[in-house]
């Protein structure tokens, strides 16, 4: 055929008419152009081949342009209608993406005068074609045709597109029953990629699915949905999911109704998973506070058209879906997507707020009441830290029963007790995020209206939880401190009562024991002699811990020893107190310095202050008592040992706590500092009289002016005389320091 005169010449006049285009200045060349090129088609309608049909076609698409009149438009659909009637339904099928790309791609933009003319071309030219050979254009053809079905439904283009993607599955349908590729499913797969891939035409795609499935089910019920969904499952979800986050709230709507009325959850016609991802993304629409929106949520929910609560259906279908569902909203690593952290919260609160009976609510509330807990932890720090707080609050008073959070925390706690394994350290990180979120949410929720019984639950369950972190095997000290401190926060709210008194003397004994176990185990390590208390913890940390715990007993002491006054026997070495021998074992047995010197603090605070809840007659037991063992004497000694040069960083304390012992002991405390500073060997006095005279000079700079030590003076003034030269250069040298100090 290409060897023939007359194709030649047909080339040749093709060519001079493209030509002509070029020379085009305005519209109205345009229709010459395009006359010119029917005539010359008219003249060798002959041949099925159009010679530069690659170059025609372009020229075209270029005359469909929107901004041009519609009059050049129908004058290129005339071209088409002609090139398509001369090229054939077999050639078309092989230069499908010659000719289709323009005539596609302009359907969308095309006026009402010009829509009609296109679909006449594609149900002329198009639907005719073989299954097959319709294959490569399938998505590009629906998704032209889905661009008319925008338009209001009832309109005549409207109503040809929708027959015409009738006719297109009924030839789908009746082609798989003959050959073994499943092109029904690829033209189901088209329209879903149509709603994923292309919000513009969203609405369209998802209201013929809606379309199809109802008229497929009245078709054959049993193969339904097989052929919509089970084949593409993934991507059924995934564009359902694209609709609910579309910014249009007609594809929201559309995506709801299309799932309330297609694909509920007595269907089964997804696996819970895929339910359970669809309803966590369509919870979030339940924010925008749409009524038109929220009545179709409720309807899927409901399994109902009218939005009623049908009980049976709901706690059948729809319970454990949405409970999954919620709880999967809570996930920290899903919430950085939401605009508002607050959201998921947000979705909470409108769920009870609905028409759902006190029960179902009561249902909901315990089992998404961890997660929230959690989530509400997750965010007490950033930006949106107050919104979620203040939707947590707003959602607290709707949750029944009223002591859910506080049965929760409880509950946690008593699991974690039940699983705990002292043997290793594997847990310590989500152990110490149960107590972070213990103590948030606490700090968040205490009122003084809060029944009590609930904060000695919690107090008797962290204790616990603290008893078996500080046996542990490798106990982990930041942990034990913030479990501490907030046993201490929680205790100091529960009132002191007569119906407590019995409740608060077993905390002290558990927090007592606690307290015995922190000082052997971890004070003075003696479980494990190759483990170093640094190994535990950060040595400052350390410090703080050991404060805490006894400070705890202390308040713990001023508490239960109060109520027992009366009742005590005689005081005697043995009816002390343990917490008060465990604070004395570290005043005289350990070798960290702070931690000394802080013992030595908190014992004298115990015999000195009636705040402190320890019996007066035993306080006054340990400070006057001179029988087989003195309190007092051997503090004395210990205070007196830290005055080395070694031991500098303490000097200022030190003074400060043999100030305090000497107003409590004047007799005792005078008689130790002779014994020293008259002490037979040599050295040994030399030495005192050093340490006199640096208590001397510390006492001056501390600014106390009561006039204590007087025997230890006398002395320093005898030493100026004696015949020892080192004593007698120390007494000089104390005495010559103290008049400079006092001319300053």
């Amino acid at each position: 055929m290409i060897k023939q005169y007359k194709w030649k010449y047909f080339r040749d006049a093709i060519q001079s008419a493209i030509q002509l285009f070029d020379k085009s200045r305005e519209w109205a060349d345009l229709i010459k152009c395009l006359k010119q090129l029917v005539q010359v088609l008219d003249r060798y309608q002959q041949y099925p081949l159009i010679p530069e049909s690659l170059t025609v076609s372009k020229r075209l698409s270029q005359c469909l342009n929107p901004n041009l009149p519609t009059g050049v438009h129908i004058k290129v659909l005339e071209v088409y209608d002609q090139v398509l009637k001369q090229v054939g339904h077999q050639r078309l099928a092989l230069d499908l993406s010659v000719w289709s790309g323009g005539l596609f791609a302009f359907l969308p933009y095309a006026s009402l005068q010009a829509k009609p003319l296109v679909m006449d071309l594609l149900e002329r030219y198009y639907l005719p074609l073989p299954v097959p050979a319709l294959v490569p254009c399938m998505t590009a053809l629906i998704l032209s045709v889905l661009s008319v079905l925008e338009e209001e439904s009832g309109g005549e283009v409207s109503n040809r597109a929708r027959v015409f993607l009738d006719r297109m599955l009924g030839k789908m349908s009746a082609v798989e029953e003959l050959e073994t590729t499943n092109y029904l499913n690829m033209f189901y797969q088209c329209l879903w990629k149509c709603v994923l891939l292309t919000p513009q035409y969203r609405v369209a795609a998802i209201g013929y699915l809606t379309h199809v499935i109802k008229k497929r089910k009245l078709e054959n019920a049993e193969q339904f949905p097989l052929e919509v969904f089970a084949q593409n499952t993934q991507l059924v979800v995934s564009s359902v999911v694209a609709s609910l986050h579309d910014p249009s709230i007609l594809a929201q709507r559309a995506a709801l109704e299309l799932l309330s009325t297609q694909i509920t959850f007595d269907a089964n016609i997804l696996d819970k998973q895929c339910y359970q991802v669809l309803l966590r993304n369509s919870l979030l629409l339940l924010c925008k506070r749409d009524l038109s929106i929220n009545r179709r949520l409720f309807q899927w929910l409901f399994g109902n058209t009218a939005s009623q609560f049908d009980p049976d259906y709901f706690s059948k279908h729809s319970l454990a879906v949405l409970i999954d569902s919620i709880r999967a909203l809570m996930k920290s690593e899903d919430s950085e997507r939401y605009g508002d952290a607050s959201q998921p919260l947000t979705v909470v609160l409108l769920l009870l707020q609905a028409d759902f009976p006190i029960t179902i609510q009561s249902q909901i509330s315990c089992s998404v009441i961890e997660s929230m807990l959690y989530y509400l932890h997750s965010h007490l720090e950033g930006a949106d830290s107050q919104n979620v707080v203040d939707s947590f609050l707003q959602l607290f008073p709707l949750m029944e029963p009223k002591s859910i959070v506080w049965d929760c925390l409880i509950s946690i706690l008593k699991e974690a007790n039940n699983c705990s394994n002292i043997t290793t350290s594997d847990n310590d990180a989500q152990y110490l995020q149960l107590i972070d979120l213990v103590g948030g949410v606490f700090s968040i929720l205490y009122s003084e209206k809060l029944d009590h019984i609930l904060l000695i639950g919690l107090e008797v369950e962290l204790l616990k939880f603290l008893h078996d972190r500080t046996r542990s095997q490798k106990p982990n000290v930041e942990i034990i401190e913030t479990s501490l401190l907030l046993c201490i926060n929680i205790f100091t709210k529960i009132p002191c009562t007569d119906e407590n008194k019995s409740i608060i003397e077993q905390i002290y004994t558990k927090v007592e024991r606690i307290f015995g176990l922190f000082v052997t185990k971890i004070i003075f390590n003696k479980e494990d002699e190759h483990q170093s208390t640094s190994a535990v913890m950060e040595h400052s940390l350390f410090n703080d811990v050991f404060k805490s715990a006894c400070t705890f007993m202390t308040i713990l002491l001023s508490k239960t020893c109060q109520e027992c006054s009366e009742s005590v026997s005689p005081p005697t070495i043995t009816n002390i107190p343990k917490f008060v021998s465990y604070i004395f074992k570290c005043c005289m047995e350990h070798e960290d310095l702070h931690v000394v010197v802080f013992s030595i603090e908190t014992f004298l605070g115990l015999v000195t202050k009636q705040e402190c809840g320890l019996d007066a007659r035993i306080q006054q037991y340990i400070v006057r008592n001179t029988n087989n063992f003195n309190h007092l004497e051997h503090i004395i000694r210990r205070l007196w040992s830290l005055l080395t040069p070694e031991t500098a960083l303490v000097h200022f304390e030190a003074v400060k706590l043999l100030v305090e012992i000497h107003g409590l002991n004047r007799k005792l405390c005078n008689s130790i500092l002779s014994d020293y500073m008259l002490d037979s060997n040599i050295d040994v006095k030399v030495e005192a009289h050093r340490r006199f005279a640096l208590i001397w000079r510390l006492i001056d700079e501390l600014g106390i002016e009561t006039r204590v030590f007087d025997e230890g003076m006398f002395l320093m003034l005898d030493s100026i005389k004696s015949d020892d030269s080192n004593l007698r250069l120390a007494g000089r040298s104390w005495l010559i320091s103290w008049i400079i100090q006092e001319d300053v």
